[in-house]
């Protein structure tokens, strides 16, 4: 009788060791679908934030060309005076 308790037991051990190492790689799966989506993510956001920095320096480009265009004309119409 004590023998079968102990092998009841551990075969009761055993079946929690597999459904442990069963939700483990459960676990470990979702894990990674995590770790890709957060991957792409950071993809997406660094192609956007490139992006934005080219518009922003395109735009820093035409104020510098619109700001010295505006000197000229103000220098022009100070020396029509």
């Amino acid at each position: 009788a004590q023998a079968q308790k102990q092998l009841n037991r551990i075969d009761n051990l055993e079946a929690q060791l597999k459904a442990s190492k069963q939700r483990y790689q459960q676990l470990i799966k979702e894990l990674e679908i995590q770790i890709q989506t957060a991957q792409e993510s950071i993809d997406f956001l660094t192609r956007e934030a490139k992006l934005s920095k080219t518009s922003i320096e395109q735009v820093e480009t035409l104020k510098s060309q619109f700001v010295f265009r505006l000197q000229g004309m103000i220098s022009e119409v100070q020396e029509m005076k």
